[in-house]
């Protein structure tokens, strides 16, 4: 499907022959089976010991000349399915697979690009519809903010058409999370604390970024109704796209700020402990729809 949506002919033409090799292998075997079991019912319908073996003799024979012609169609059919998933493998890359061939551990000399180890490093976060998460750098006294950088949709995706949809829809959901503590007498549970609302007050859309990034102030921690105060933002990012059918197809993307976090962030492998209220974005900004 992806080969398709992307026109991939290379891939498309991988995948084609792949299931007709893998098709070719299913009716050869189910063939053969067919037939030995007719040449089995004709050795159990035979009535005494000569005509049980002259079926036998029949039977063996036939069977050795069907497995040899079979045989050679399941080669032909293997080599169509190998041959089929080695092209549609080659040829069906990610941006992520591009991206590895020009590095040094690519197989591909040719494509191998001489860059710096922070070039490859910068360039990463940055494939395919990646988001990152960064500190804005702030002067003495200005309070923290923070820039999410949405790599693949351009400057104005929040843009609504005058007719017709949008080509790209962006969401959010924000928490802050209380980790988890357990002491000698009690036991204080993770708590996770909505505070999308706080994020949507302050969230800009920067205007000179060559893609789509939004500046906004992380709310202050604050002590939840066990009395631990919070540690952790989580946000996670929904993107979606507008497909020729009409329909649309997203990613999710959740991204973890901590005390202790390195940025760019990029986003982790997880799924929130909450319940999730999107917030849709429009520009203005001022204007969300929740649901």
């Amino acid at each position: 499907m992806a080969a398709v949506r992307t026109g991939n002919a290379e891939a498309q033409a991988g995948a084609v022959l792949g299931m007709v090799g893998s098709s070719g292998l299913a009716g050869v075997n189910a063939y053969g089976l067919s037939r030995t079991g007719q040449s089995f019912s004709k050795v159990l319908a035979a009535r005494g010991m000569d005509s049980k073996g002259a079926a036998w003799a029949i039977a063996g024979r036939s069977l050795s000349g069907l497995f040899a012609r079979l045989n050679v169609a399941g080669l032909v059919f293997t080599v169509f399915e190998l041959g089929g998933t080695w092209l549609y493998n080659r040829h069906n890359l990610s941006e992520r697979d591009k991206w590895l061939q020009t590095t040094p551990w690519s197989n591909e000399p040719i494509q191998i690009h001489n860059g710096s180890r922070e070039d490859y490093l910068a360039a990463f976060p940055r494939i395919g519809e990646s988001v990152t998460l960064e500190k804005v750098p702030e002067e003495k006294g200005d309070p923290v903010r923070l820039q999410l950088n949405v790599h693949s949709l351009p400057p104005q995706s929040l843009a609504e058409p005058l007719d017709g949809k949008a080509q790209y829809r962006v969401s959010i959901v924000a928490w802050q999370v209380q980790p988890g503590r357990r002491g000698k007498f009690s036991v204080q549970p993770e708590t996770w604390v909505p505070c999308t609302g706080a994020i949507l007050g302050s969230l800009e859309a920067s205007e000179d970024a060559a893609h789509l990034q939004l500046n906004f102030r992380p709310p202050v921690h604050e002590k939840t109704k066990h009395g631990v105060r919070t540690k952790i933002l989580v946000l996670m990012v929904k993107l979606e796209v507008l497909q020729e059918d009409g329909a649309y197809t997203g990613s999710v993307y959740l991204l973890k700020s901590a005390p202790d976090s390195a940025y760019p962030l990029t986003p982790v492998q997880e799924a929130p402990k909450a319940k999730t209220t999107w917030w849709r974005l429009h520009q203005p900004l001022i204007m969300t729809d929740g649901f």
